[in-house]
């Protein structure tokens, strides 16, 4: 969307700013705002009706799965953290044995991560 009276000239910078806002909150904010309006709109009549404990049910289901994935990308970047912390302790000690372990777990841990 672009409103030119809200454009001000500001230079590339607050436009790729203004951008990415955009496209985060058309990825983030607005599908979430639609279904909370949709959970909004089922109590809209009857309460506790067996369709709207069904659809609540499946949103609690579709929210669950989003949770666990990102519980999953949670860990594996705290394992990512983990390895490149180690390497950076054994290269301040000057450990080049335990820099070269830290390295190599790395690389394995990428090359798993591009298979999957």
């Amino acid at each position: 969307m672009n409103v030119p009276s809200l454009n001000f000239n500001l230079g590339e910078t607050i436009d790729a700013l203004r951008d990415t806002l955009q496209a985060f909150c058309a990825a983030e904010i607005a599908p979430r705002a639609a279904e909370i309006g949709e959970l909004i709109g089922m109590y809209d009549g009857v309460r506790n009706s067996v369709p709207q404990l069904r659809r609540f049910v499946d949103v609690l289901d579709e929210r669950r799965r989003a949770l666990e994935q990102q519980r999953e990308d949670i860990v594996a970047v705290l394992d990512e953290i983990g390895m490149l912390e180690r390497q950076c302790r054994a290269l301040l000690a000057e450990n080049p044995a335990g820099a070269a372990e830290a390295r190599a777990e790395l690389v394995a841990r990428v090359k798993l991560n591009e298979s999957t």
